[in-house]
């Protein structure tokens, strides 16, 4: 929930904003902008600036979290995530080979399951870490 004021002395301009956990009324952000009145849109600027940065970090915790909690509709696809999670914390060139093809197995028997997605995130940005001569990566789009 967003709160706050605006208030007029003079040509001065005082703005205030906090965003506020509304389920557990904890304060995410808060922020007081004084201006002279000439220069109107600064504060509202600043103001929208920091909103959407407080917003930035919360939602972000709010979507990882959502997607944690979603269960796979296959236990297949469970397996096969859970088999090459197992192979890429590895870290070797030869895990990061097996644990592709079970991230692209994973999501094509739950393609609403977003972790095999990660994982193959993760494999390709490993193997761009640990490159080896001409060798192709192993990321290819999994949907």
């Amino acid at each position: 929930m967003l709160e706050g004021s605006v208030r007029r002395a003079g040509n001065r301009l005082r703005v205030t904003g906090q965003l506020i956990d509304a389920e557990t009324g904890h304060h995410l952000w808060a922020e007081r902008y004084d201006r002279l009145l000439e220069d109107l849109f600064v504060p509202q600027d600043e103001l929208t600036d920091g909103i959407v940065g407080a917003l930035e970090g919360v939602v972000g915790q709010a979507e990882a979290g959502r997607v944690h909690r979603k269960p796979p509709g296959s236990q297949d696809a469970w397996d096969a995530f859970m088999r090459g999670w197992w192979h890429m914390q590895r870290m070797t060139r030869e895990d990061f080979e097996i644990a592709s093809p079970q991230f692209r197995a994973a999501a094509q028997l739950d393609p609403e399951f977003a972790l095999p997605h990660v994982g193959q995130a993760l494999v390709c940005l490993l193997q761009a870490h640990f490159p080896r001569g001409t060798a192709s990566c192993a990321c290819a789009r999994l949907g």
